[in-house]
């Protein structure tokens, strides 16, 4: 039995199903695509989904679209459900909200030489959540995936072998 659910680029309706069938107490970290914000229906089904009150991870693209579609970020986002919210910012780090009306945790990253920084944001996810499974606070868990993410930018390619010596490392 899985202790989390990890929503990433997918579709909407199939995420809402799949949340009615499992267990409320399980932890659910939802990433979605930009393309959510682009169309009626999906946008519909993202806010269904957040009702889920699941950890939202947003870079400031994705944040963007938002408040160009009339939402307030953070606050809309918390009204709709969201537990907790991640705004990702590059090489910048991230913010962590933890309530609607709250100033964000800033969490920075460490300044590496990156070479490509593909695929950081499924390290970011990935990381955040191992960390929250093995026990660490959200905000622990937050700057521990972002230094990995950083770190994860300093070689070209894929990154399977890569991110368990990273985690190791740290």
């Amino acid at each position: 039995r899985a202790r989390a659910l990890y929503l990433g680029e997918g579709i909407g309706r199939v995420f809402k199903e799949l949340l009615e069938a499992v267990e409320r107490s399980k932890l659910v970290v939802y990433r979605p695509s930009t393309q959510v914000f682009r169309f009626r229906e999906a946008f519909e089904d993202f806010l269904a989904v957040l009702s889920y009150s699941p950890l939202l991870i947003l870079n400031e693209d994705k944040a963007e679209a938002l408040r160009e579609r009339g939402l307030r970020v953070p606050q809309d986002l918390f009204m709709h459900g969201v537990k907790s919210l991640v705004v990702t910012l590059g090489p910048w780090g991230a913010e962590l909200y933890k309530a609607p009306d709250a100033q964000p945790k800033r969490l920075r990253a460490p300044q590496v030489e990156a070479v490509d920084p593909v695929g950081a944001g499924d390290v970011f996810s990935a990381t955040l959540i191992y960390k929250l499974l093995a026990g660490a606070g959200l905000e622990e868990a937050v700057e521990f995936a972002v230094k990995v993410a950083s770190l994860s930018t300093r070689e070209l390619g894929p990154r399977k072998t890569q991110v368990p010596k990273l985690v190791k490392a740290l």
